[in-house]
């Protein structure tokens, strides 16, 4: 119930001129979604907890307050978050629920982006989640957002794109599009 009335506290923050600009309305809306999304019993009622967590704390790396303090808790939170976003994307995935695989996998991005920020080392490798990501999408029927992973996994990877096979039809966008990442 505490993390319910929370939960509430920060939707209307967000929504409250005065309050939406302070880095503690979202440090703290990160924080309390991210202990609903580690909690087995409000998870199931709140099902977007760990995008809103981590769409919370990308938001306060965005608004760069130089006097926000709490980055270690911040940091924190996102390695709990990494490790569950990628196991739920993992368990997502062998269920067969390869769009909301995907979501997990691409939700690693933004922590990433936001461990990074602070000078920190992610504990969740970008490229697996990325290619995850992308296989994910395609799997789905997703081209679209499965064509972004693959360029986001081709710009942070260590692998050589090599096609092997006869070259695509003339007349195919996706594999043009595919093709175009390579060069």
């Amino acid at each position: 119930k505490d993390l319910e009335g929370g939960i509430k506290g920060t939707d209307e923050a967000i929504n409250n001129e005065s309050t939406k600009v302070k880095s503690k309305t979202w440090f703290y809306r990160g924080e309390l979604y991210t202990l609903v999304f580690l909690d087995t019993v409000l998870n199931k009622k709140y099902g977007n907890a760990c995008f809103e967590a981590v769409n919370a704390f990308y938001h306060l790396m965005e608004m760069d307050d130089k006097k926000f303090k709490d980055w270690d808790d911040v940091t924190k939170y996102l390695e709990g978050l990494g490790g569950s976003c990628f196991n739920t994307g993992v368990e997502q995935y062998q269920a067969r629920n390869y769009a909301q695989a995907y979501q997990y996998f691409i939700a690693i991005k933004k922590i990433d982006s936001v461990v990074e920020f602070r000078k920190k080392t992610p504990k969740i490798d970008l490229a697996t989640a990325l290619k995850n990501a992308a296989l994910m999408a395609e799997s789905s029927g997703n081209m679209k957002d499965a064509l972004g992973a693959y360029r986001d996994w081709l710009a942070v990877s260590q692998v050589t794109f090599a096609r092997i096979g006869p070259p695509p039809a003339k007349n195919s966008k996706d594999s043009l599009e595919l093709v175009m990442i390579a060069q």
